[in-house]
């Protein structure tokens, strides 16, 4: 064991689910700065780190977390309600009038607090040097309570219509529309705040990035009590104009939604009527098979197709089957169920029982590369989730993306949480239990995985 401690001046809560977020040198806002790691941690503090060098910068604490900080996680008698920025945020540079001098181009970032908020905030970090808050926004309006948590949000632009409030052409329509203009929209999935007697859902909200107003809200309750974080939302450009036209995001009773981006309105209708009116989804795979990620979304012969998994939770049953799923979202039934949903499926890869898909697909050279895991992977004791000897821990598989036939699988991996990165016929990926692996060849023939070296690192 360890004769002495090692004292560090400057310490850094864990990380859980949060994946850092890099903005680099290159931007289009003027002047020159250093690249910088956004992540967030388990004890409340988003953290901005260079990463040439693996210093902090600063750290920002959402004013909301703010009396939840004397509860300390270290403490078994302390109140379990833990401040944390437990999610992955994003950024982007934004064309706007920050500051009534006219639009310039800004770097903001966004995001949300997984398990240890219910709020989302912005940023601008233009200049990581000069940085500041823009808003910080919650919701207590929307079914079950508002705003749940969430494990990340999503910036982009919509073409947002402006309507004749004032009359301006006397005809005594003020709905109609008279023009169109840009605006800067987040948007963030999230589970009910409360549990509404034994049921939870799914609520999505859409904010305004320049004010934090909200713009709208989407909700659709659950069948169950299962209440756990959805998958993010994943925004779209259906007729390639640089605007977002649709908001695509999971749910954990295992239902794939399509929402319009401008309004939240769902495109697919509803069933039923009175109190037995249901939202038809686009796509159903059923209760107990809950999809708590994201989906890869492409563009193949003029068709929008969802790409996606499901099984990704604890609580979703180890003796079940699971399955991957690609969903063409153009192509509609002409009598949309609640049952099935409106989408038509394309194919369906099903995996071995208690395989569960923890990570976005990721789309890349005609194929689609995947990563599955078995057992825990949200245990109370991360040790609970490490790989047991003897037991298989995870598969990486490359499908076809035509019919999804499968190319070739590597097997006990690792249990991979995360996306895959691809990138010159190479896989990059994190398990659990804190590996990176890179596999891959001329022609990512299968092979087995090795260790990646860390190129910088920082010791606390």
């Amino acid at each position: 064991g360890l004769s002495t401690w090692k004292v560090s001046t400057n310490r850094l809560g864990g990380i859980m689910h949060s994946a850092p977020v890099i903005v680099g040198t290159k931007t289009r806002v003027s002047g020159s700065r250093d690249e910088i790691a956004y992540v967030g941690d388990l004890y409340g503090m988003l953290h901005a780190i260079e990463t040439a060098s693996g210093r902090e910068k600063w750290a920002f604490i959402p004013r909301n977390l703010l009396g939840k900080l004397k509860n300390d996680r270290t403490d078994p008698n302390a109140v379990q309600d833990f401040a944390g920025v437990d999610a992955s945020p994003t950024a982007k540079d934004v064309y706007y009038d920050h500051d009534g001098d006219g639009d310039e181009w800004r770097t903001i970032l966004a995001g949300s607090e997984g398990f240890g908020g219910t709020s989302i905030y912005a940023l601008d970090v233009s200049d990581p040097d000069n940085w500041f808050p823009l808003w910080e926004a919650t919701d207590t309006q929307a079914p079950g309570g508002g705003m749940g948590h969430a494990n990340s949000v999503a910036i982009d632009k919509v073409k947002y219509p402006v309507r004749d409030v004032d009359d301006v052409d006397g005809d005594d329509d003020t709905d109609e529309i008279i023009g169109y203009e840009i605006k800067w929209v987040v948007f963030v999935s999230t589970g009910f705040a409360q549990i509404a007697v034994d049921h939870g859902g799914i609520n999505v909200f859409a904010f305004d990035l320049t004010t934090g107003d909200k713009l709208w809200h989407f909700s659709a309750e659950y069948a169950d009590s299962v209440n756990d974080i959805p998958g993010a939302a994943t925004v779209y450009d259906l007729d390639g104009d640089s605007f977002v036209d649709r908001v695509y995001v999971g749910d954990m009773n295992g239902r794939m939604w399509e929402l319009d981006a401008i309004d939240g309105s769902n495109p697919n209708g509803t069933e039923g009527t009175g109190d037995d009116t249901k939202q038809i989804p686009l796509y159903n795979v059923g209760i107990g098979h809950p999809i708590s990620v994201s989906p890869a979304i492409l563009r193949s012969g003029g068709h929008t197709i969802l790409v996606f998994g499901t099984g990704g939770a604890n609580w979703a049953a180890d003796d079940q089957t699971y399955a991957i799923y690609a969903v063409d979202a153009t192509t509609k039934q002409s009598v949309p169920t609640y049952a099935g949903g409106a989408g038509t499926l394309l194919w369906k890869v099903d995996l071995a029982a208690g395989e569960k898909v923890w990570s976005t697909p990721t789309v890349a050279y005609g194929y689609i590369f995947v990563a599955t895991a078995f057992g825990s992977m949200e245990g109370s004791d991360p040790r609970q989730d490490a790989p047991v000897t003897g037991q298989p821990s995870g598969n990486f598989l490359k499908l076809k993306l035509a019919d999804g036939a499968l190319a070739w699988k590597l097997t006990d991996i690792g249990k991979i949480r995360g996306s895959i990165f691809v990138d010159r016929q190479h896989a990059y990926m994190t398990t659990v239990d804190g590996q990176i692996i890179q596999i891959g060849g001329e022609d990512f023939g299968a092979g087995t995985g090795s260790r990646v070296q860390l190129q910088t690192w920082r010791q606390f």
